[in-house]
């Protein structure tokens, strides 16, 4: 079977943000991933307009906003593609202020309680970029495929990729 056939393609997103004197986990009385325990908000909201979903607590002045979707057409609406779609449309500082509304709103909290931050900066992989799983294969083709994926030019050449999403089935 073609690569193509047996995995799902999708594209990601990360947004950085960052605050000078404020600490977006001590004010959710949560722990960031620095000193840790990592802890995280995992968010959920009315579509197709809501487009915050995993935020890592990073440090104490910093947070990730992450997600993936499946690659255009069929993912148009998932959180992320719109995501990409608003920074591309509207700019940073448009994507920001979603963002930051969805915390507070999650959050139950004001602008006042959670300050816009002093920067921010997002990064979008294209569509292809993520193969998060495999479509319609044996626990036997999985491994040899995640094989084919690790060592991609062979056992003999010191050259590896590892990636979560493809690794075997267990």
């Amino acid at each position: 079977a073609s690569f193509n056939s047996v995995t799902t393609s999708s594209m990601g997103a990360k947004l950085g943000m960052g605050w000078t004197n404020f600490s977006l986990p001590s004010a959710l009385n949560m722990t960031p991933c620095v000193p840790g325990p990592c802890q995280r908000l995992i968010l959920d909201g009315d579509a197709p307009d809501w487009i915050t979903r995993q935020v890592w607590l990073w440090t104490d002045n910093q947070v990730l906003i992450y997600g993936n979707a499946v690659s255009l057409p069929a993912g148009r609406s998932q959180p992320t593609q719109v995501m990409t779609q608003l920074y591309r449309d509207e700019g940073l500082g448009a994507l920001v202020a979603r963002v930051m509304g969805q915390i507070r709103k999650a959050a139950n909290m004001t602008a006042e309680a959670i300050p816009d931050p002093a920067w921010a900066a997002f990064k979008a992989w294209p569509d292809g970029s993520l193969i998060p799983d495999w479509v319609g294969l044996t626990e036997h083709q999985a491994a040899a495929y995640s094989e084919l994926m690790s060592r991609p030019l062979g056992p003999q050449v010191p050259v590896f990729y590892g990636n979560s999403e493809m690794a075997p089935l267990d």
